[in-house]
């Protein structure tokens, strides 16, 4: 119940702030210069969202088509950039400025930084893990392997060794 209240006062002190920079922009502006910007605003979040699906795409097609995972980069700069474009779509004053403020990169590295401290992307497509983080990749199942499990199949692991000698 009480996460509830929190949100619901987030969301109305929200609205407030829009309400109040929309009513100063008025003032200071005029009703056909407001009009315009919050436009042009919503036009631009539109193409930033656009671009940032566009490149998110051509990451995975990437990713798809390298022949490692670590061509694989952290989403966390395009899903930002994404975020900016639609605080800029959201019509509203302090909507576009938090928009605009997340356009710059230096803010998003620094947001995504803060999201995932863990994973460091360096600029050769290398991710660095923390140790502890190793230690669970090998603890976990690594799926089905090509190789065959000692004593399954007739004559025993010999004979499987042999077996893919012959087939390659």
């Amino acid at each position: 119940m009480l996460i509830r209240r929190k949100i619901k006062a987030a969301v109305l002190a929200w609205l407030v702030a829009e309400v109040l920079a929309l009513a100063v922009a008025v003032r200071l502006l005029g009703w056909p210069a407001t009009l315009a910007l919050g436009i042009l605003t919503s036009l631009a979040g539109g193409y930033i969202i656009r671009r940032a699906g566009r490149d998110s795409m051509a990451t995975l097609r990437r990713a798809m088509e390298a022949p490692s995972v670590t061509a694989i980069e952290i989403p966390s700069a395009g899903m930002l950039r994404f975020v900016s474009g639609l605080l800029l779509v959201i019509p509203g004053f302090v909507s576009d400025l938090l928009g605009v403020i997340l356009l710059f990169p230096a803010v998003r590295a620094l947001i995504a930084g803060k999201v995932a401290p863990s994973a460091r992307s360096t600029t050769d497509g290398v991710v660095d893990l923390d140790p502890d983080q190793w230690q669970v990749a090998r603890e976990q199942d690594r799926g089905a392997s090509c190789e065959p499990v000692a004593g399954v199949l007739p004559g025993g692991p010999k004979a499987a060794a042999s077996r893919r000698q012959d087939d390659e």
